[in-house]
């Protein structure tokens, strides 16, 4: 189980966002959770203070999903998502 590092949690979300495009905060979460990160007993909280930084390009899209600059920028993740098949 990794630390809750915010610097580990942003590297990896980073590296999630741009490999999957731009996904909400609580998918995010998800996956980060997944992945072995434990955030205590705030995990969005956590979460919210990791993707709201300023020194890492973030950014909230109008469907409530985030999106890292520089993948929008290069075109990664810019259809919206489909709904599920059922």
């Amino acid at each position: 189980m990794f630390g809750s590092s915010g610097e580990v949690i942003t590297t990896v979300a980073r590296r999630v966002l741009s490999a999957r495009g731009p996904m909400s905060e609580d998918d995010l979460l998800g996956v980060l959770e997944a992945d072995g990160f434990d955030f205590g007993s705030d995990p969005g909280g956590v979460l919210a203070n990791v993707v709201d930084q300023e020194i890492e390009p973030f950014v909230p899209l109008t469907d409530e999903r985030r999106a890292r600059i520089p993948d929008l920028l290069g075109g990664v993740g810019c259809t919206p998502p489909r709904p599920p098949l059922t």
